[in-house]
């Protein structure tokens, strides 16, 4: 029988790399904590809002069903709160 090579960890003297500290309020892992840019949420809201308002308004002059039109008006609204949030954590960050 051939012989098996001995597969025993070699110590050559190298330290562990060390990781940086970059915990946060919210991760304890090492990983730095997760920022949007303000405009990347900004603009579906805003393509969002506009066109649940155009669908709304399209239900409207095509006499379609009601329950469309508070279906639209539903996500337009969380479409303007979603843009509130983001427009008032934007000013909160420039400003701190």
């Amino acid at each position: 029988m051939p012989a098996t090579p001995d597969t025993t960890p070699v110590d050559h003297g190298a330290e562990p790399l060390a990781r940086p500290d970059v915990t946060g309020p919210a991760n304890d892992d090492g990983a730095a904590p997760a920022v949007t840019a303000p405009g990347t949420r900004a603009w579906p809201a805003i393509i969002g809002l506009v066109v649940c308002v155009a669908a709304g308004t399209w239900v409207i002059v095509a006499n379609a069903s009601g329950w469309l039109l508070v279906i639209f008006a539903v996500l337009a609204l969380v479409a303007l709160v979603d843009l509130a949030i983001v427009v008032r954590r934007g000013r909160r960050a420039t400003t701190a």
